[in-house]
């Protein structure tokens, strides 16, 4: 039943079951109340406390589907989630407890550890670990100077697929960013321990 007092409406619902919001000549169910209090959007089986649902790949909730903030999406054309910041602080920060854990600063800096990154990324306090997966072959560290006369130098762990690398070794390969020449290992640390290093320039 729908009642004022004042300046203030009011829904009464003392029934059990929930409260649906329908429209259209069909009467189709747009939003869903329930007797405990949680709102479904799109759907009447509601998830959680908030429930927006446009498809089973295309839907979010609040404290629904396995965690207390949920986003699930096809991204066929739309990305998962849209972030856009127009002023100066930061875009993002995500606290384990009162502790900043991952920090993206207005202009991009990502910071792992760290409120306050001072390049593109930076890691705190911790290592970086680059793993393959068994029959994925090696695994690339690279480093690219695109400007004219840049280089491109590549640290990598090698496998068996690696050719004359061989596997279980350390190659440090690098070749113009250009393309005018293919690429070269300047430093090979093998299984064994042997360590071989390569000029750069050669002359006759």
């Amino acid at each position: 039943a729908l009642q004022g007092y004042g300046n203030q409406g009011f829904i009464n619902h003392s029934g059990s079951s929930s409260l649906f919001f329908r429209m259209g000549s069909s009467f189709t169910t747009r939003m869903t109340l329930t007797n405990g209090g949680s709102l479904g959007i799109g759907t009447t089986s509601v998830q959680g406390k908030f429930h927006s649902y446009i498809s089973a790949t295309r839907q979010l909730t609040h404290n629904g589907n396995g965690a207390d903030l949920s986003i699930m999406s096809d991204n066929n054309t739309n990305p998962v989630m849209l972030i856009k910041g127009t002023g100066t602080a930061d875009l993002l920060n995500v606290f384990d407890n009162t502790t900043e854990v991952f920090t993206i600063l207005d202009g991009g800096n990502v910071g792992i550890g760290t409120s306050s990154p001072t390049a593109k990324l930076h890691v705190y306090d911790g290592g970086i670990s680059i793993q393959s997966p068994s029959g994925s072959g090696g695994r690339y560290f690279s480093l690219d100077n695109t400007d004219t006369g840049g280089r491109h130098y590549g640290f990598i762990s090698t496998s068996n697929a690696h050719g004359s690398l061989g596997g279980g070794d350390f190659a440090l390969l690098d070749f113009d960013v250009s393309g005018n020449d293919a690429a070269r290992t300047r430093l090979l640390i093998d299984s064994s321990g042997n360590v071989g290093i390569c000029l750069l320039y050669t002359s006759d």
